[in-house]
């Protein structure tokens, strides 16, 4: 893609971005187990399905194929899930995605607070990506994302893109990165005004000192409510099907309160099982007094 086209693109999606209030949050919320146990420091990441979400420029590396499928158990009795596949024709990566949230049920209640039921409100996104080398140290890519969102009888959906490059530095055996995620807004909205994605920029780093340990960094910009994030992230193959992977993000600093100043707030924990072309990933992220998020995923390489 060539570079008039890249800002093109880009000057189009910032027209039609605002800053009005914010929806669809849920789209900051990571659903890789691998990368929610390196607390989601993951836009310097390649050659895999899941960057999709972080930065689409790490779809490049994928070569045949690459399938992959997960699930997040989050707090209060939330569920998101995940089926992802990408592939590579030429010098070219292009990628998939339908992820889901199922918040459960919910009472319903009229006017006097009479029982009237229930309802189990739901986020669908639908995601396509592509990447592409500019250079042979330089990768671009942009997806598509398209949300569709019911409360009750509600319904909302919107659209958006995300914009990513990675620039290899071989010498260094450092990967630098930078993203601008959710540029978009909600097309049609469930009442009268329509919001906008949470719109932020990222730049990230990922240093392998050697080849069997990664030592990962972004540092998030959410512009709607002028937040800043630091993310930390680390992974190490102890032997070749095993990996132990660790990170902490600041956001964990919003989850503490006067009564549980928990160190363990923004801390994530996980591991990997590598067996032939399968991959196995778990991932812990503890979350004060709203208990546990635990992700699974299972990856394919075909």
């Amino acid at each position: 893609m060539k570079l008039k086209n890249t800002l093109f693109i880009i000057i189009i999606l910032l027209s039609f971005t605002t800053l009005n209030a914010s929806v669809y949050d849920f789209l900051n919320v990571g659903l890789s187990a691998r990368s929610n146990a390196m607390a989601g420091s993951f836009s310097a990441i390649s050659n895999d399905i899941n960057s999709l979400q972080w930065n689409p420029a790490g779809l490049n590396g994928i070569e045949k194929g690459m399938l992959s499928t997960g699930v997040v158990l989050y707090a209060a009795g939330i569920k998101f899930g995940e089926v992802q596949y990408g592939f590579g024709k030429g010098k070219n990566t292009f990628g998939f995605g339908l992820n889901y949230v199922n918040y459960g049920s919910i009472e319903r209640r009229g006017e006097n607070n009479e029982d009237l039921g229930s309802f189990s409100p739901m986020d669908l996104l639908f995601l396509s990506g592509f990447s592409r080398p500019i250079t042979d140290d330089l990768t671009a890519g942009i997806s598509m994302k398209f949300i569709y969102e019911r409360i009750d009888s509600f319904v909302s959906y919107g659209a958006g893109s995300d914009i990513g490059i990675q620039y290899l530095m071989r010498e260094r055996n450092l990967t630098l990165a930078f993203v601008l995620k959710n540029l978009g807004k909600e097309l049609k909205a469930h009442y009268e005004e329509k919001g906008s994605l949470p719109l932020s920029v990222t730049g990230g780093f990922s240093f392998h000192p050697l080849p069997v340990l990664n030592i990962n960094f972004d540092f998030t910009r959410i512009f709607y409510d002028s937040r800043s994030i630091a993310k930390f992230g680390v992974e190490w193959w102890v032997v070749p099907m095993l990996a132990l992977r660790a990170g902490y993000s600041s956001a964990g600093a919003d989850l503490k309160n006067d009564f549980s100043p928990a160190v363990s707030a923004g801390t994530s924990f996980g591991c990997g099982f590598a067996w032939k072309k399968l991959y196995l990933d778990y991932a812990v992220q503890p979350m004060v007094d709203l208990g546990f998020s635990q992700s699974i995923t299972l990856s394919h390489i075909l």
